[in-house]
């Protein structure tokens, strides 16, 4: 992982340092993008074969955490809304009138 770290930082540095003023700097900026999104897939990879060999070691299940882990995978929480809030509320105020 100490590799991928180093990678990470030399690439973040090149995206830093590259010069505004040439033309070529959307082209550079576009291929250290897409090498980051590569090492980005590639981490996360590695953080779940990680988490399946310590579940193997500790005797647990793995269960599939994929998704919990990618930062762009969102999981939306649904709320009640206002309609059966107040529905909700009238069939408590029944219940406990009868």
């Amino acid at each position: 992982m100490t590799t991928l770290q180093q990678e990470l930082l030399s690439l973040k540095s090149q995206f830093e340092n590259v010069d505004m003023n040439d033309a070529s700097c959307q082209t550079q900026r576009l291929i250290i993008t897409t090498k980051l999104e590569e090492l980005r897939r590639e981490f996360r990879e590695l953080l779940i074969k990680l988490q399946e060999r310590q579940c193997e070691l500790s005797g647990m299940i793995p269960s599939d955490e994929e998704d919990e882990m990618d930062p762009h995978v969102r999981v939306r929480l649904r709320s009640a809304s206002v309609a059966s809030k107040v529905s909700l509320r009238s069939n408590e105020q029944r219940q406990l009138s009868a």
